[in-house]
């Protein structure tokens, strides 16, 4: 299964839809914003500069959410998400990265 364009946020406009009024949930590494939506589950990632100062880190957090999201992409309800890294989450090793995402994924699938 791969990560197309209708289970993504695209557009500012989707972007600011959830950040309105979102719900939220969190860990010490990551922050969700989420919000109910009309079809099926759709994932925003945002790694900011501040955030994480190295490109290469970045890409690699962004990577290891949406790969994380498509595996679980199938047990969320219809939800818009956004992803945001907290400072802390580009130093973390990939393990841990994504052992915290998927705890978040099984909170959002109850």
């Amino acid at each position: 299964m791969s990560y197309p364009t209708t289970k993504r946020l695209v557009t500012k406009a989707d972007f600011s839809s959830v950040f309105e009024q979102p719900k939220r949930l969190g860990i010490k590494h990551l922050l969700i914003l989420y919000k109910p939506s009309k079809n099926a589950a759709r994932l925003g990632v945002i790694v900011g500069k501040k955030s994480v100062q190295k490109a290469n880190d970045r890409n690699r957090v962004k990577r290891i959410i949406r790969e994380s999201f498509r595996q679980n992409a199938i047990t969320l309800k219809p939800l818009d998400i956004i992803v945001i890294a907290r400072h802390s989450s580009g130093k973390i090793s990939k393990k841990e990265l994504r052992q915290g995402i998927d705890q978040l994924w099984k909170k959002l699938a109850v």
